[in-house]
Protein backbone atom coordinates (compact mmCIF):
# COMPACT_ATOMS: atom_id res chain seq x y z
CA UNK A 1 0.00 0.00 0.00
CA UNK A 2 1.07 3.53 -0.65
CA UNK A 3 0.71 5.97 2.21
CA UNK A 4 -0.08 9.43 0.91
CA UNK A 5 1.98 11.20 3.54
CA UNK A 6 2.16 11.81 7.26
CA UNK A 7 2.10 15.48 6.28
CA UNK A 8 -1.59 15.00 5.51
CA UNK A 9 -2.06 15.39 9.25
CA UNK A 10 -0.60 18.87 8.90
CA UNK A 11 -3.51 19.95 6.66
CA UNK A 12 -1.76 20.01 3.31
CA UNK A 13 -4.66 20.79 0.98
CA UNK A 14 -3.59 18.85 -2.08
CA UNK A 15 -1.38 15.80 -2.09
CA UNK A 16 -0.38 13.45 -4.87
CA UNK A 17 1.57 10.23 -4.80
CA UNK A 18 2.57 7.42 -7.12
CA UNK A 19 0.44 4.28 -7.11
CA UNK A 20 3.48 2.16 -7.94
CA UNK A 21 5.43 2.43 -4.68
CA UNK A 22 4.22 0.40 -1.74
CA UNK A 23 4.60 1.09 1.96
CA UNK A 24 2.67 -0.56 4.78
CA UNK A 25 -0.25 1.06 6.57
CA UNK A 26 -0.87 0.44 10.25
CA UNK A 27 -4.16 -1.31 11.00
CA UNK A 28 -5.70 -0.18 14.27
CA UNK A 29 -9.00 -0.57 16.05
CA UNK A 30 -12.40 -1.20 14.55
CA UNK A 31 -13.02 -0.70 10.83
CA UNK A 32 -16.09 0.48 8.94
CA UNK A 33 -17.02 1.05 5.32
CA UNK A 34 -17.13 4.72 4.32
CA UNK A 35 -19.91 6.08 2.13
CA UNK A 36 -18.48 7.60 -1.04
CA UNK A 37 -19.81 9.03 -4.29
CA UNK A 38 -18.36 8.98 -7.79
CA UNK A 39 -17.60 12.45 -9.07
CA UNK A 40 -17.81 13.33 -12.75
CA UNK A 41 -19.27 16.33 -14.48
CA UNK A 42 -18.19 19.33 -16.53
CA UNK A 43 -14.82 19.92 -14.86
CA UNK A 44 -11.88 18.44 -16.77
CA UNK A 45 -8.24 18.37 -15.78
CA UNK A 46 -6.14 21.36 -16.78
CA UNK A 47 -3.50 18.85 -17.86
CA UNK A 48 -4.04 15.11 -18.32
CA UNK A 49 -2.17 12.96 -15.82
CA UNK A 50 0.39 10.93 -17.78
CA UNK A 51 1.72 8.94 -14.82
CA UNK A 52 0.05 6.56 -12.39
CA UNK A 53 -0.83 8.45 -9.22
CA UNK A 54 -3.44 9.38 -6.61
CA UNK A 55 -4.55 12.78 -5.34
CA UNK A 56 -6.38 14.14 -2.30
CA UNK A 57 -7.96 17.61 -2.54
CA UNK A 58 -9.68 19.36 0.36
CA UNK A 59 -9.96 23.05 -0.62
CA UNK A 60 -11.66 24.88 -3.48
CA UNK A 61 -8.44 26.76 -4.24
CA UNK A 62 -6.53 23.56 -4.86
CA UNK A 63 -9.44 22.06 -6.79
CA UNK A 64 -9.32 25.06 -9.12
CA UNK A 65 -5.59 24.49 -9.60
CA UNK A 66 -6.29 20.98 -10.93
CA UNK A 67 -9.54 21.39 -12.86
CA UNK A 68 -10.80 23.67 -15.59
CA UNK A 69 -13.93 25.68 -14.75
CA UNK A 70 -17.34 24.66 -16.03
CA UNK A 71 -18.72 26.61 -18.98
CA UNK A 72 -22.28 27.88 -18.40
CA UNK A 73 -24.98 27.61 -19.57
CA UNK A 74 -24.07 24.22 -21.06
CA UNK A 75 -22.56 23.03 -17.78
CA UNK A 76 -24.25 23.34 -14.41
CA UNK A 77 -21.34 24.37 -12.19
CA UNK A 78 -23.44 24.34 -9.02
CA UNK A 79 -25.01 20.90 -9.46
CA UNK A 80 -22.01 19.00 -8.11
CA UNK A 81 -20.11 21.73 -6.33
CA UNK A 82 -18.08 20.24 -3.49
CA UNK A 83 -18.48 21.61 0.03
CA UNK A 84 -14.88 21.33 1.18
CA UNK A 85 -15.92 22.15 4.72
CA UNK A 86 -17.40 18.66 5.03
CA UNK A 87 -16.14 16.77 1.98
CA UNK A 88 -12.90 15.95 0.19
CA UNK A 89 -12.04 14.70 -3.28
CA UNK A 90 -10.05 11.52 -3.93
CA UNK A 91 -8.67 10.67 -7.37
CA UNK A 92 -6.81 7.70 -8.84
CA UNK A 93 -5.13 7.86 -12.26
CA UNK A 94 -3.68 5.09 -14.42
CA UNK A 95 -1.60 7.46 -16.55
CA UNK A 96 -1.41 7.49 -20.34
CA UNK A 97 -2.58 4.35 -22.18
CA UNK A 98 -2.15 3.58 -25.92
CA UNK A 99 -5.81 2.64 -26.57
CA UNK A 100 -9.21 2.43 -24.96
CA UNK A 101 -10.26 -0.54 -22.84
CA UNK A 102 -8.06 0.31 -19.87
CA UNK A 103 -9.68 1.35 -16.61
CA UNK A 104 -9.19 2.14 -12.95
CA UNK A 105 -11.89 1.89 -10.29
CA UNK A 106 -12.18 2.54 -6.58
CA UNK A 107 -13.74 -0.55 -5.04
CA UNK A 108 -13.83 0.35 -1.36
CA UNK A 109 -13.06 2.99 1.25
CA UNK A 110 -12.49 1.61 4.75
CA UNK A 111 -11.84 3.68 7.88
CA UNK A 112 -10.26 2.51 11.13
CA UNK A 113 -9.44 4.39 14.33
CA UNK A 114 -6.22 5.77 12.84
CA UNK A 115 -6.41 5.69 9.02
CA UNK A 116 -8.47 5.52 5.83
CA UNK A 117 -7.67 2.89 3.18
CA UNK A 118 -8.83 3.35 -0.42
CA UNK A 119 -8.96 0.05 -2.32
CA UNK A 120 -8.62 0.32 -6.11
CA UNK A 121 -8.02 -1.97 -9.08
CA UNK A 122 -7.00 -1.52 -12.70
CA UNK A 123 -8.25 -3.35 -15.79
CA UNK A 124 -6.88 -3.95 -19.29
CA UNK A 125 -8.59 -4.62 -22.65
CA UNK A 126 -9.82 -8.16 -23.23
CA UNK A 127 -8.26 -10.04 -26.19
CA UNK A 128 -11.44 -9.82 -28.31
CA UNK A 129 -12.57 -6.39 -27.10
CA UNK A 130 -13.24 -3.70 -29.71
CA UNK A 131 -11.59 -0.54 -28.34
CA UNK A 132 -10.78 2.92 -29.60
CA UNK A 133 -7.25 3.27 -30.96
CA UNK A 134 -6.88 6.74 -29.48
CA UNK A 135 -4.72 7.53 -26.45
CA UNK A 136 -6.69 7.42 -23.18
CA UNK A 137 -6.13 8.55 -19.59
CA UNK A 138 -8.18 6.32 -17.24
CA UNK A 139 -9.14 7.89 -13.93
CA UNK A 140 -11.77 7.82 -11.22
CA UNK A 141 -12.77 10.58 -8.83
CA UNK A 142 -14.86 10.18 -5.69
CA UNK A 143 -15.90 12.34 -2.76
CA UNK A 144 -15.78 11.17 0.87
CA UNK A 145 -16.54 12.81 4.22
CA UNK A 146 -13.67 15.06 5.26
CA UNK A 147 -11.10 13.48 7.56
CA UNK A 148 -7.78 14.38 9.16
CA UNK A 149 -6.62 10.76 9.25
CA UNK A 150 -3.82 9.66 6.91
CA UNK A 151 -5.05 8.06 3.70
CA UNK A 152 -3.51 4.98 2.12
CA UNK A 153 -4.11 3.54 -1.35
CA UNK A 154 -4.19 -0.25 -1.65
CA UNK A 155 -4.23 -2.17 -4.93
CA UNK A 156 -6.87 -4.91 -4.56
CA UNK A 157 -8.32 -7.73 -6.63
CA UNK A 158 -11.46 -6.77 -8.51
CA UNK A 159 -14.62 -8.12 -6.88
CA UNK A 160 -16.32 -10.12 -9.65
CA UNK A 161 -19.16 -11.58 -7.53
CA UNK A 162 -22.00 -9.12 -7.04
CA UNK A 163 -25.63 -8.40 -7.89
CA UNK A 164 -27.30 -5.50 -9.70
CA UNK A 165 -30.93 -5.07 -8.73
CA UNK A 166 -33.31 -2.45 -10.06
CA UNK A 167 -36.82 -1.41 -11.02
CA UNK A 168 -37.54 -0.03 -14.49
CA UNK A 169 -40.46 1.55 -16.35
CA UNK A 170 -40.78 3.10 -19.78
CA UNK A 171 -43.46 5.54 -18.61
CA UNK A 172 -41.16 7.04 -16.02
CA UNK A 173 -41.01 10.72 -15.05
CA UNK A 174 -38.12 12.12 -13.03
CA UNK A 175 -34.47 11.16 -12.65
CA UNK A 176 -35.06 8.82 -9.70
CA UNK A 177 -38.11 6.87 -10.87
CA UNK A 178 -35.82 4.05 -12.02
CA UNK A 179 -33.83 2.85 -9.02
CA UNK A 180 -30.81 0.58 -9.44
CA UNK A 181 -28.39 -0.79 -6.86
CA UNK A 182 -25.19 -2.82 -6.94
CA UNK A 183 -24.62 -5.10 -3.95
CA UNK A 184 -21.39 -6.87 -2.99
CA UNK A 185 -19.62 -8.01 0.17
CA UNK A 186 -18.43 -4.49 1.05
CA UNK A 187 -21.04 -1.99 -0.04
CA UNK A 188 -24.28 -1.06 -1.73
CA UNK A 189 -23.95 1.24 -4.75
CA UNK A 190 -26.89 3.40 -5.73
CA UNK A 191 -26.69 4.35 -9.42
CA UNK A 192 -27.90 7.72 -10.72
CA UNK A 193 -29.93 8.56 -13.82
CA UNK A 194 -29.97 5.05 -15.28
CA UNK A 195 -31.21 5.04 -18.87
CA UNK A 196 -34.21 2.90 -19.75
CA UNK A 197 -33.05 -0.35 -21.33
CA UNK A 198 -29.33 0.42 -20.89
CA UNK A 199 -28.17 -1.35 -17.75
CA UNK A 200 -24.39 -1.25 -18.18
CA UNK A 201 -23.78 0.25 -14.75
CA UNK A 202 -20.19 1.29 -15.49
CA UNK A 203 -21.74 4.13 -17.53
CA UNK A 204 -23.40 5.77 -14.53
CA UNK A 205 -22.38 7.73 -11.47
CA UNK A 206 -22.89 5.90 -8.20
CA UNK A 207 -23.02 6.54 -4.49
CA UNK A 208 -21.67 3.94 -2.06
CA UNK A 209 -23.98 3.56 0.91
CA UNK A 210 -22.85 2.31 4.30
CA UNK A 211 -23.57 -1.42 4.32
CA UNK A 212 -23.73 -3.78 7.28
CA UNK A 213 -25.81 -6.68 5.95
CA UNK A 214 -24.06 -9.98 5.26
CA UNK A 215 -23.75 -10.42 1.49
CA UNK A 216 -23.79 -14.18 1.96
CA UNK A 217 -27.26 -13.92 3.54
CA UNK A 218 -28.47 -11.78 0.65
CA UNK A 219 -27.05 -14.25 -1.88
CA UNK A 220 -28.90 -17.13 -0.25
CA UNK A 221 -32.17 -15.38 -1.13
CA UNK A 222 -31.40 -15.45 -4.86
CA UNK A 223 -33.57 -18.16 -6.45
CA UNK A 224 -31.71 -21.23 -7.67
CA UNK A 225 -33.39 -20.72 -11.04
CA UNK A 226 -31.44 -17.45 -11.52
CA UNK A 227 -28.16 -18.95 -10.30
CA UNK A 228 -28.53 -21.86 -12.74
CA UNK A 229 -28.83 -19.52 -15.73
CA UNK A 230 -25.00 -19.38 -15.77
CA UNK A 231 -24.60 -16.32 -17.98
CA UNK A 232 -27.89 -16.57 -19.87
CA UNK A 233 -30.68 -13.98 -20.09
CA UNK A 234 -34.31 -14.81 -19.30
CA UNK A 235 -37.56 -12.83 -19.24
CA UNK A 236 -40.51 -13.75 -17.02
CA UNK A 237 -43.93 -12.58 -18.14
CA UNK A 238 -44.08 -9.42 -20.26
CA UNK A 239 -42.39 -6.66 -18.22
CA UNK A 240 -43.66 -3.14 -18.88
CA UNK A 241 -46.00 -4.33 -21.65
CA UNK A 242 -48.87 -2.27 -20.22
CA UNK A 243 -46.81 0.34 -18.37
CA UNK A 244 -46.58 -1.83 -15.25
CA UNK A 245 -42.78 -1.72 -15.21
CA UNK A 246 -40.51 -4.56 -14.18
CA UNK A 247 -37.59 -5.73 -12.07
CA UNK A 248 -34.06 -6.23 -13.40
CA UNK A 249 -31.59 -8.65 -11.79
CA UNK A 250 -28.02 -9.22 -12.98
CA UNK A 251 -26.00 -11.86 -11.13
CA UNK A 252 -22.24 -11.53 -11.73
CA UNK A 253 -20.25 -14.70 -11.01
CA UNK A 254 -16.67 -14.28 -12.18
CA UNK A 255 -16.82 -13.93 -15.97
CA UNK A 256 -20.48 -15.01 -16.21
CA UNK A 257 -23.45 -12.65 -15.98
CA UNK A 258 -27.01 -13.97 -15.65
CA UNK A 259 -29.64 -11.34 -16.48
CA UNK A 260 -33.32 -11.56 -15.57
CA UNK A 261 -36.25 -9.31 -16.47
CA UNK A 262 -39.19 -9.90 -14.11
CA UNK A 263 -42.75 -8.81 -14.76
CA UNK A 264 -44.18 -6.84 -11.83
CA UNK A 265 -47.34 -8.88 -12.33
CA UNK A 266 -47.21 -12.38 -10.85
CA UNK A 267 -47.16 -14.44 -14.03
CA UNK A 268 -47.47 -18.22 -14.38
CA UNK A 269 -43.79 -18.71 -15.24
CA UNK A 270 -42.63 -17.25 -11.90
CA UNK A 271 -42.26 -20.03 -9.33
CA UNK A 272 -42.76 -19.63 -5.57
CA UNK A 273 -39.09 -18.80 -4.86
CA UNK A 274 -39.12 -16.12 -7.56
CA UNK A 275 -42.28 -14.55 -6.13
CA UNK A 276 -40.77 -14.44 -2.63
CA UNK A 277 -37.54 -12.90 -3.95
CA UNK A 278 -39.50 -10.32 -5.92
CA UNK A 279 -41.66 -9.42 -2.92
CA UNK A 280 -38.64 -8.96 -0.63
CA UNK A 281 -36.57 -6.86 -3.01
CA UNK A 282 -39.11 -4.89 -5.06
CA UNK A 283 -39.90 -1.35 -4.04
Amino acid sequence: MKKISAFFMLSLSIISCSLNTDSPSVSCGNTKNVAFKTYSYCNTLIAETTTSKAIVVDTQQKFDAYFQPCVPPVDDATKKKIDFGTTMLIGVFSGVKPTGGYGIKIQSVVESDCEVVVGFYESVPQPDENVTQATTYPKELITIPKTTKPIYFQRVTQNTDYVVLGSFAGECIGSECQQFYGIDSQKVLRYSNVGYGNYEMRLYDAQALVYNEDFADFSRNIPREIINLKGQTKTYGAPDSHDQGGIYVALYQGTMVAKVYLDNDNTADQNAAMLVFKKIHSG
